[in-house]
């Protein structure tokens, strides 16, 4: 199952990563695939209990604001969603291949929760009026949504060890990245 799970994110990395006004970044470069434990390249917290930790970047980027009475409507819109490599670390002895599946899930937890943001981004009629408002709003309210799933994700699988539970979140993750 672990195998058609990563043949699966990898197909959708491939061919569906380029989704319009979605960026996905890795090390500065866009991403093609799958993480690497060569991308974790901060220092362990040696305060942490766990093994490793997958931290990124997700933030808006609208430009060219277009006003067409009170409403205004963005020519470009996307949401960046970038691993922080330096942030992102793992303990070496402690490297698996299931770990590192579990990490890899925590990112594409964020891919998900990157495409929800662009998509309230994108179906919000902002005006003169609540633009930064709504911008504050909509950034907040997904930022909220992005740690309660990944809080539950790691509370329902306990941060990997719980096989069957990390299967089902596996299985379900692959299924969102392949939603429009």
């Amino acid at each position: 199952m672990f195998r058609i799970c990563f043949i699966i994110a990898c197909v959708y990395f491939l061919f569906v990563s380029e989704t319009k006004g979605q960026t996905i970044i890795v090390r500065g470069k866009p991403y093609r695939g799958a993480l690497a434990w060569d991308d974790f390249t901060g220092n362990p917290n040696k305060q942490s209990p766990f093994s490793s930790q997958t931290a990124v970047r997700i933030y808006p980027n609208v430009s060219s604001p277009k006003l067409s009475g009170d409403t205004v409507r963005f020519r470009h819109i996307e949401v960046i969603m970038e691993l922080d490599s330096v942030l992102s670390w793992s303990r070496p002895k402690e490297r698996t291949e299931s770990l590192l599946l579990h990490e890899q899930t925590h990112f594409d937890i964020a891919i998900i929760s990157a495409k929800s943001y662009l998509k309230k981004l994108n179906e919000t009629i902002f005006t003169r009026s609540n633009v930064d408002s709504l911008l504050n709003h909509i950034h907040d309210q997904s930022m909220k949504e992005y740690r309660d799933l990944q809080k539950r994700y790691d509370e329902q699988t306990r941060n990997g060890k719980d096989k069957q539970k990390q299967q089902q979140w596996n299985s379900w993750v692959a299924m969102k990245l392949l939603e429009d």
